[in-house]
């Protein structure tokens, strides 16, 4: 089960950004998103921090789809994106 999430989300990550123009590193990616999951994984990299910004926003927005969108929650998600303001 954690590995058909973490391909789905590595899936989404990697397609959001590409319709945004924004290519990212598939390996970075997938090593991001199985550190958030607590996921070992084998051959994990490191990983840029706008790479760990959009998978924080990611795993928050599917893993929490069904609650509201509140100010703090979208606040939240643009510091995750741009960490410098």
């Amino acid at each position: 089960r954690q590995e058909a999430t973490l391909e789905t989300i590595t899936l989404d990550v990697l397609k959001s950004s590409e319709i945004e123009g924004e290519i990212l590193n598939p390996a970075q990616v997938r090593s991001s998103i199985a550190r958030r999951i607590g996921m070992e994984l084998a051959g994990a990299v490191p990983s840029d921090r706008d790479v760990d910004g959009i998978v924080e926003m990611m795993i928050d927005a599917t893993q929490n789809c069904y609650d509201p969108i509140s100010a703090e929650r979208l606040f939240d998600w643009h510091a995750a994106l741009f960490p410098t303001g």
